[in-house]
């Protein structure tokens, strides 16, 4: 009758356009369900992440440093930390060892979820990282100088000797090792080298140390320009200067010992050690901003025991070291990394090594020897973990 209604069951345009309403309704859902399911899933991957990321803030840190021992155990993150430490939606994270030495895998999950507990959106990511920084310092040369070393008389040294810049070697000097100089070396000594003597070499780097990090870190801090005392223990405050006595009741000396967590003694000003007077340094080091002084036949004894392992034993970074007549040191390293180091008549330096600008030889007899494969390395820090590598799995 109205000319749109040929057959009799046909129910017209507007059942079409009502019907076309709920299709575009259902597809309107549907793209709803898409964007809420992409949006979960999206979420859910910037979960996963944030598990690799507190992975690595935990690994970083120096106080989990116990975590890295679980790696080659292929120990799950949750197990090693409560899982109230993995952030909120971060399923699971597993760290195990990575493709190459010194890498480690991270993969992390990350879940959304309704409130009821549904999941609506699962993501996985795997991370390689690498640990960079830190590292193992070694000591190789019984004499490292970034400017100068002279070798006189009759100094026995062994162990491999090199400068940065020239050298001098005068009069009986025996080496058992290499002598090395990034300049020239005026060879005028009548003694036995067995090594080989290059010059012009390339620059060798000194074994790293930061100096900046010991005034925090120090157990033990004297500060002698605060006026004269006694610090007890041998311990004597002079004016500018810590001085290790000499005292009738203790013949044997004194000894200042960092336990086995090891200690750092400061002194900030000049120290000394009597003449004829005796320290016994365990699992210590003892960082001087001023001259380091060892009368005529001191002795200084640096004892590592544990998993204590730093083999310096005192390091000044601006003062001088003056080893007078006889005095002796025993298993330590010296530095005195803008300074000198002096050698006076008859020293000896065993099971040990010197670092600094410049390195000096007077009288006679010095005697220093890093034989018999002494363990002068240590680890220094414990690096980070860096991201290497980024990939989803699934």
């Amino acid at each position: 009758e109205d000319g749109i209604r040929d057959v009799e069951r046909s129910r017209g345009l507007g059942d079409v356009y009502k019907r076309q309403v709920v299709a575009l309704l259902s597809m309107a859902g549907n793209d709803n369900t898409l964007s809420g399911l992409q949006r979960d899933s999206t979420i859910a991957l910037y979960k996963a992440e944030s598990g690799i990321e507190k992975a690595l803030w935990w690994l970083n840190l120096e106080e989990a440093e116990y975590i890295k021992v679980y790696l080659a155990g292929n120990e799950t993150f949750a197990e090693i930390l409560p899982s109230e430490y993995l952030p909120e939606g971060v399923e699971s994270v597993d760290i195990s060892d990575g493709p190459n030495q010194g890498q480690i895998k991270i993969i992390s999950e990350g879940v959304e979820q309704t409130s009821s507990g549904k999941v609506t959106g699962r993501r996985k990511i795997e991370v390689i990282a690498e640990e960079v920084g830190g590292g193992t310092i070694c000591y190789d040369y019984s004499l490292l100088a970034d400017n100068f070393i002279a070798l006189e008389n009759s100094a026995s040294i062994g162990g491999d000797i090199h400068c940065n810049g020239d050298m001098k070697i005068e009069n009986e000097v025996n080496v058992d090792g290499n002598i090395s100089s990034s300049g020239t070396i005026n060879n005028q000594g009548t003694g036995t080298i067995t090594g080989s003597i290059n010059e012009n070499t390339d620059i060798v780097e000194k074994p790293q140390f930061d100096y900046s990090i010991y005034p925090d870190e120090a157990d033990y801090y004297y500060n002698p320009s605060e006026g004269i005392g006694n610090y007890g223990n041998g311990v004597l405050n002079e004016e500018g200067t810590v001085t290790i006595e000499v005292l009738e009741e203790n013949p044997e000396g004194f000894s200042w010992d960092g336990g086995e967590t090891g200690a750092v003694y400061y002194i900030d000003g000049n120290f000394k050690i009597q003449e004829n007077g005796k320290l016994i340094l365990q699992n210590a080091i003892i960082i001087v901003t001023g001259n380091v002084t060892l009368e005529n036949y001191a002795k200084l004894e640096h004892i590592r025991t544990g998993e204590y392992d730093n083999p310096v034993a005192i390091a000044t970074e601006n003062g001088n070291i003056i080893l007078e007549n006889y005095s002796e040191i025993t298993g330590g390293v010296l530095r005195a990394d803008n300074g000198e180091v002096k050698f006076e008549n008859s020293v000896k330096l065993d099971q040990g090594a010197v670092v600094a600008n410049t390195i000096k030889f007077e009288d006679e007899g010095t005697l220093i020897n890093q034989s018999g494969d002494p363990d002068l390395s240590y680890k220094e820090g414990s690096g980070v973990f860096d991201k290497v590598t980024w990939r989803e799995v699934y």
